[in-house]
């Protein structure tokens, strides 16, 4: 009786590792800058008076993770997504890059910063959020978001 209680215990103990370690990876995509114009039926672009917004995604749905590229003519010290109809609280946003200075494929007076996105799930079929982006010189700007549950919530 011991035998069989120790061979199912092993069992046990070595698929349960071997699920668990499959499931890891190191290999996490990391947003790469985003171009609307190279690809505009898979890009969700947005706009305030000083960024424009571009997600890799033509509709943001929830529980996929998206890349997001900010293009601003100021430089952008931190973004975070406040949601609006729903109690989901204010979500930041962790840019990829650590210091947001213009990089040399964008104009001097330009700025990029990229960064991953996450979209999590409500009760609500159509999620409202409002991305708020503060500047280097104090200013504020918002951009409304929507993201649905499936196409049909559209």
């Amino acid at each position: 009786m011991l035998k069989k209680t120790t061979f199912r215990l092993f069992v046990w103990l070595t698929s349960s590792l071997v699920l668990m370690l499959s499931g890891c990876s190191d290999d996490i995509e990391t947003s790469n800058s985003i171009d609307c114009e190279a690809t505009p039926s898979n890009c969700t672009e947005l706009k305030s008076p000083s960024a424009a917004i571009f997600i890799n995604t033509d509709i943001i749905m929830v529980e996929n993770l998206y890349s997001i590229t900010f293009r601003s003519t100021k430089p952008i010290v931190s973004a975070e997504l406040n949601a609006l109809n729903m109690n989901m609280g204010i979500i930041p946003i962790v840019f990829n890059d650590s210091t947001g200075i213009n990089t040399p494929e964008v104009k001097k007076d330009s700025y990029e910063r990229t960064a991953n996105l996450y979209f999590g799930m409500c009760a609500e079929p159509r999620m409202e959020w409002l991305l708020i982006l503060k500047f280097a010189d104090e200013s504020v700007e918002t951009v409304p978001i929507s993201s649905y549950w499936n196409r049909q919530s559209i």
